[in-house]
């Protein structure tokens, strides 16, 4: 799995990647030790793996989701390049809800972080997005 999620695939090549990602056999658990060692911002597409919800990859997601909170540094003008930094994990984030991970502890963090940014548009949206996502379905 490492293979492919060091692999940034051009436009048109995205979904040969995404399957060939989904024929790896320990997707599974490379998926968990991938979070485990911090390199959620490599499985920006862990939603489409094809893989379960397991309660060892909702620790392994929120952990490494606490993990890149923790670096958000103090206030600073670039607010909007801090939401991108965690915006396209929204469809993880929403798809590990959906299946009853408790993440709650890890957004609730994220957002106190996130809140102490000046506010503007990208913030904005990325919050309110985070909190309709954190709303029971």
């Amino acid at each position: 799995m490492r293979d492919y999620v060091y692999y940034q695939p051009l436009p048109y090549q995205e979904q040969q990647w995404l399957e060939g990602a989904r024929r790896v056999k320990s997707r599974q658990t490379d998926a968990v030790m991938l979070l485990r060692d911090g390199h959620i911002d490599r499985l920006r597409d862990l939603w489409q793996f094809e893989i379960e919800a397991t309660p060892s990859l909702c620790e392994a997601f929120d952990y490494a989701l606490r993990w890149k909170a923790a670096k958000i540094g103090p206030p600073r003008p670039n607010a909007p390049g801090v939401a991108n930094l965690f915006a396209y994990q929204l469809p993880n984030i929403k798809w590990l809800i959906s299946a009853h991970c408790n993440l709650e502890d890890a957004l609730t963090d994220l957002d106190a972080r996130l809140r102490a940014f000046p506010g503007g548009p990208m913030l904005d949206d990325f919050l309110a997005a985070l909190a309709q996502a954190r709303q029971p379905h």
